[in-house]
């Protein structure tokens, strides 16, 4: 079990979404905020295809992890929403040709309880691998 990938992942994903500004001011808040969410996505993506390998399935494409996941039967509302916020990365990273801001400043708060939701679920995953803290070993990395 990757234990301490999932938890640096985790934290890094909380970290990013708590740092959004409420409404950005400047070019720069608007550009850090896009590279939050994209980054942020990115990362539970990642955390996805590391939760379909540990269990046992093959990895693809985010949007054949994404129906992977719903095939394992965790929360039904999970992967929809990985749906949308792996859409919306898109958005974010291509700009496409329509690129409208106020879209995914308007999208924050469903892509946060998403990836908040997605967090919840890997951490029941991962307590059921995670090293005990007493017994005196090293945490598993890979």
């Amino acid at each position: 079990m990757r234990y301490k990938r999932y938890r640096d992942k985790i934290t890094y994903i909380v970290d990013r979404l708590e740092q959004l500004p409420e409404e950005p001011r400047t070019r720069v808040e608007k550009s850090s905020i896009f590279y939050d969410l994209h980054t942020s996505i990115e990362a539970a993506i990642d955390i996805l295809a590391m939760y379909i390998k540990d269990n046992g399935l093959q990895v693809d494409d985010d949007y054949a992890n994404i129906d992977k996941l719903e095939e394992l039967n965790v929360d039904p509302e999970i992967a929809p929403c990985l749906r949308n916020c792996n859409g919306m990365r898109n958005h974010i990273v291509h700009r496409y040709n329509t690129f409208d801001e106020q879209i995914v400043f308007n999208a924050i708060p469903e892509i946060k309880n998403c990836m908040y939701r997605w967090i919840e679920v890997v951490e029941v995953f991962i307590g059921e691998f995670r090293p005990e803290s007493n017994t005196g070993g090293s945490e598993p990395t890979e």
